[in-house]
C-alpha cells in the first residue's frame, strides 16, 4: 500500500522547473524501453515483469542517502548474470533514469513523498509491462494457432468447413478465443490441449 503523504508536510510539484509528473513519466518510459534489453523469462508474476527495472526501484525504496554509482553497478550485475552481457543501450538507458531520479531524490525534503513516487513509478511501470506482456502472449498464441490449423486442415477451404466465420486465408484467423466452430467440433479445445503439452515438452528442455 502506498504511504500517505502528512498533511503538514511540503510536497514538492516542481524539480529545477519542470513539473515533478514529467520527469516521473520520463523515468517510466527510460525504464520500459531499458527492459526492452533485458532478457526475463516472465511467468506472469510482478517479479518476473520487473526483473531488473524493479531490483532498482526496491533498491532505492530509502529515505537514506543513495549510493548511485553502487545502484547502477548492482543492476548492471545482474543483467550481466541473466545474460552473460550487458547491452550499451541498456546502460546509457539505466543511466539516464537514475540520473532524474538523483535529482528529484536531491530536491525532495519529504522522505514520505519520496517514497511515495518510488510506489507510483513502480505500480504504473509494472502496469505498462504486464500490459505488453498480455499483447505479446496474444500474438503468440495466435501464431500457434493459425499453425496448429493449417497442420491440421492444410487448406483454409477446410478449416472454414469447421468453421462459423468464413477465412480468406490463414492470416486472418485470429486468437482462439474469436473462433467460432461449428457445432459439436472442439478444435479449440484441441488446440489448447496441444499447446499445454508443448509448454510443458519445452520446460523438460
Amino acid at each position: 500500500m502506498p504511504i500517505l503523504m502528512k498533511a503538514q508536510e511540503p510536497i514538492t510539484k516542481e524539480i529545477e522547473g519542470r513539473p515533478l509528473n514529467e520527469l516521473r513519466e520520463n523515468i517510466i518510459s527510460k525504464l520500459c524501453e531499458f527492459m526492452d534489453y533485458c532478457k526475463v523469462h516472465s511467468t506472469g508474476s510482478k517479479h518476473s515483469l520487473m526483473g531488473p527495472a524493479g531490483k532498482l526501484l526496491n533498491l532505492i525504496k530509502t529515505p537514506g542517502e543513495i549510493d548511485w554509482g553502487k545502484v547502477k553497478g548492482y543492476i548492471a550485475n545482474v543483467i550481466r548474470m541473466n545474460q552473460n552481457w550487458v547491452p550499451p543501450q541498456a546502460l546509457e538507458l539505466l543511466d539516464e533514469a537514475c540520473n532524474i531520479l538523483e535529482k528529484i531524490k536531491s530536491n525532495i525534503k519529504s522522505p514520505i513523498q519520496w517514497l511515495n513516487i518510488i510506489d507510483g513509478i513502480d505500480y504504473e511501470l509494472f502496469f505498462r509491462l504486464f500490459k505488453e506482456d498480455r499483447i505479446q502472449r496474444d500474438k503468440f498464441v495466435t501464431s500457434e494457432f493459425r499453425q496448429f490449423l493449417q497442420d491440421k486442415y492444410k487448406t483454409i477451404d477446410e478449416v472454414n468447413k469447421i468453421s462459423q466465420i468464413k477465412y480468406q486465408k490463414f492470416e486472418e484467423i485470429s486468437h482462439p478465443r474469436d473462433f467460432s466452430p461449428a457445432d459439436e467440433i472442439n478444435v479449440v479445445e484441441e488446440f489448447w490441449k496441444y499447446y499445454d503439452k508443448k509448454k510443458k515438452e519445452k520446460k523438460k528442455e
